[in-house]
């Protein structure tokens, strides 16, 4: 068993691993638990027996707009698994989900061919968004929305990204919680992370 809690902050922000337990920071102590699975990203049928990634399925997605929309998405077509990987900085999930988040910034976000990641101006509001796990939703905080000033566009990527066929909640998600990757137990347990 190992967890983590990764810090924002200037140059990267650091954080805190720990093996064996819990990391020493400030932090809402009331954990959900969803179960690891097994993900094959390899036609190597053994590379698929073992945790090669820390793969868990979400319930689904909550997005609440700047311009009143809102929606939850918590339908069978939603429950895919995404990787929880802390060397991925943004969260990347399937195009017509991503473009709704986008869609819902204020000024909405706009696809940049040229970067191949949708951007927006950098003082946008952000959605309140939000990952469902296990009946919890685990909001992102509106500071790790908007990352990246590009120069070439003079605008800032924004954290949620599109993917085809591999999901990944990277840091934008894991500075909102503290997360343990317990082996051991087959499972994962979320606490959210938002007083620093």
């Amino acid at each position: 068993m190992f967890s983590l809690a990764i810090q924002r902050g200037s140059n990267g922000g650091g954080g805190q691993l720990a093996l064996g337990g819990l990391p020493s920071v400030s932090f809402t102590h009331t954990f959900t638990s969803t179960a690891l699975q097994v993900t094959q990203l390899t036609p190597q049928a053994s590379a698929a027996k073992i945790f090669s990634f820390y793969t868990i399925v979400p319930d689904g997605f909550v997005i609440s707009g700047n311009n009143g929309q809102q929606s939850i998405s918590a339908s069978p077509a939603s429950n895919f698994p995404v990787i929880v990987d802390s060397g991925t900085t943004l969260v990347y999930l399937p195009a017509q989900l991503a473009q709704q988040v986008n869609a819902a910034f204020n000024p909405p976000a706009v696809w940049v061919e040229s970067s191949g990641l949708y951007e927006t101006d950098c003082d946008a509001i952000p959605p309140k968004f939000a990952v469902r796990i296990n009946g919890t939703s685990f909001y992102i905080n509106s500071q790790d929305m908007l990352l990246g000033y590009d120069p070439q566009t003079g605008s800032c990527v924004t954290g949620i990204q599109p993917a085809n066929g591999v999901y990944i909640l990277g840091d934008v998600f894991l500075k909102n919680v503290v997360a343990v990757f317990d082996i051991g137990a087959s499972a994962m347990r979320f606490a959210p992370h938002v007083n620093y």
